[in-house]
C-alpha cells in the first residue's frame, strides 16, 4: 500500500489507519478509541524503552500509577496530594542526605530555602537562605 492509502474499517469508514509518508496514524470518528486486552492480566506496552511518548490533551489514570526514572518533573500550577503522609527518601538505607522541601525564589537574584530534616545535625530546620549541593543543604537556619 502506497502512503497515504487508508484502511477504511466500519460501516461509515469509522476509523481510519493509514501513514501519509511521515507519521502512521489510526483515527476514529465514532464512540472511544480504546486499545485494550480481550484478557486482564495481559500488558499494553505503548512506545519502545528509548523513545518519547505525548499525551496531547488529558491524562486520567485509575488505577496505580509507576513512575521509573532519575527526574520527574511536573509543570502545573496546582498540584494536590491526598494522603497525609508524603515520603521522602524511600530507599530504606542511610545515604546521610538531608529530606525536605527545596524552595527557589528571587530576592535580587537567584536564591534557595530549605525546610526540612538536617541529617549533619540530627534535626529539623529551616534554612531560609540556602547552599544547594543536591542533597546537603547548609545555611544559616532561621
Amino acid at each position: 500500500m502506497p502512503d497515504d492509502a487508508h484502511v477504511k474499517l466500519g460501516t461509515g469508514d469509522d476509523m481510519l489507519l493509514y501513514h501519509d509518508g511521515s507519521n502512521s496514524y489510526v483515527t476514529n470518528a465514532t464512540g472511544a478509541l480504546k486499545l485494550a486486552t480481550e484478557t486482564s492480566g495481559i500488558a499494553v506496552t505503548i512506545g519502545h524503552g528509548t523513545s518519547e511518548t505525548t499525551i496531547g490533551d488529558n491524562l486520567t489514570v485509575t488505577g496505580d500509577l509507576t513512575v521509573s526514572g532519575t527526574t520527574t518533573t511536573v509543570n502545573s500550577t496546582t498540584v494536590t496530594i491526598a494522603d497525609p503522609i508524603f515520603e521522602m527518601g524511600a530507599s530504606g538505607s542511610d545515604d546521610n542526605l538531608d529530606r525536605g522541601i527545596k524552595m527557589k525564589y528571587n530576592s535580587g537574584g537567584a536564591k534557595i530555602a530549605f525546610m526540612g530534616y538536617d541529617d549533619s545535625d540530627g534535626k529539623f530546620a529551616f534554612i531560609p537562605d540556602a547552599t544547594d549541593s543536591t542533597s546537603v543543604f547548609s545555611g544559616t537556619q532561621g
